[in-house]
């Protein structure tokens, strides 16, 4: 995105990969709580134990999951954000024409 001014606006990718992981975490908590208090989906997380370690169908094992789910969730947040502002600020150079990018034209009006 860009400014009148032309400046390139991105996303800032700590706030966004922050976001993207409390997101994550409070899921992952919510879910593993959810399988501890009302005994549902204990073999889905025993399946994502395996990958995370630590994360059961308990109370430590939510915490441990959210703070998994946090950290990934940061790490992928950083990674969209960068690759958002990669492409967005690469526009109207070698990855795509100018014609597809309005904002990186000509603006002056044309003569009559």
């Amino acid at each position: 995105m860009m400014t009148e001014s032309g400046k390139h606006i991105g996303l800032h990718a700590c706030a966004f990969g922050l976001a993207i992981g409390i997101a994550s975490a409070i899921g992952m908590l919510l879910f593993g709580l959810s399988a501890y208090y009302y005994s549902t989906g204990h073999q889905l997380i025993a399946l994502m134990g395996s990958v995370y370690v630590g994360y059961a169908p308990t109370i430590k094992g939510s915490f441990i999951g959210a703070l998994w789910g946090l950290v990934e969730g940061f790490i992928w947040g950083l990674i969209i954000a960068w690759l958002y502002n990669f492409f967005s600020r690469c526009c109207g150079k070698w990855c795509c024409p100018k014609a597809c990018c309005p904002t990186t034209q000509d603006k002056t009006p044309p003569k009559a």
